[in-house]
């Protein structure tokens, strides 16, 4: 099936996944660097099948790669299966703008993408994901700015990249039972976020009760949330949503 070891817990579930969409799963490997920092594996997709992506050199994926593994196969489960919705171009778009269309387009999926994987048994944060807040509430408390990089893409990505963060956190916070221990590092790197950037506040507020305002765990709210929010960054007549299930 691949040409992976791959223990049989994360074999089984993207079994079920390639039933449920008819989609083949294929994995394909990327240069360092070409997944995002902080990232295990990327998502993505053609007509005709799904691909996760993996860093070059990869040959075993065992628990540690378990919530990275079923997270990308669970988007193609929304997208071939569950009738959510997503972007494509409507007109040409700069860089800049093809990732902030990215990140639109995964702000409010990963929240219901994390909800699946959490229901199937599966910790709903990346191996990685705990470690790199303890990192960006250190930044932050000493005065730096953890996406300082993300800034060089452009300045209205690098604006929205910050608000997917807190509203990761604050789904984590909203959405899932954590231990007291992750939740308190939570609400911290959330108090110590609003007083580094209180200029982000008021459009974060908004995305959040436009989230908070709707089902997004149905295609219907979510479809609502994610055109409400391209308004709001203003690249709604950029592109199209589409449903291919």
């Amino acid at each position: 099936m691949y040409n992976l070891r791959i223990i049989p817990r994360i074999s089984h579930y993207l079994r079920r996944v390639e039933a449920a969409t008819g989609m083949p799963i294929n994995f394909q490997f990327m240069p360092e660097g070409d997944i995002a920092p902080g990232m295990q594996t990327a998502f993505g997709y053609d007509s005709s099948s799904i691909f996760i992506m993996l860093p070059q050199g990869t040959t075993r994926i065992g628990r540690r790669w378990e919530h990275s593994v079923y997270h990308e196969a669970t988007h193609g489960l929304l997208l071939f299966n569950q009738g959510y919705h997503t972007f494509e171009r409507r007109e040409a778009l700069t860089s800049e703008e093809t990732k902030l269309a990215m990140i639109l387009g995964s702000i409010v999926d990963d929240i219901v993408v994390n909800k699946i994987v959490s229901e199937e048994g599966v910790q709903p944060f990346g191996y990685y994901y705990l470690q790199t807040v303890k990192q960006e509430n250190m930044a932050l408390k000493n005065g730096r700015d953890p996406y300082a990089a993300h800034l060089k893409i452009g300045p209205d990505f690098g604006a929205k990249f910050k608000i997917c963060r807190y509203i990761l956190a604050w789904s984590f916070l909203e959405h899932f039972r954590l231990v007291y221990l992750n939740r308190r590092l939570l609400r911290r790197y959330l108090r110590l976020f609003s007083e580094s950037f209180p200029d982000q506040i008021p459009e974060t507020e908004k995305s959040v009760d436009l989230i908070s305002s709707h089902n997004i765990f149905s295609p219907q709210g979510h479809g609502v949330v994610i055109r409400e929010i391209s308004r709001l960054w203003g690249i709604s007549g950029k592109v199209a949503m589409v449903v291919y299930s």
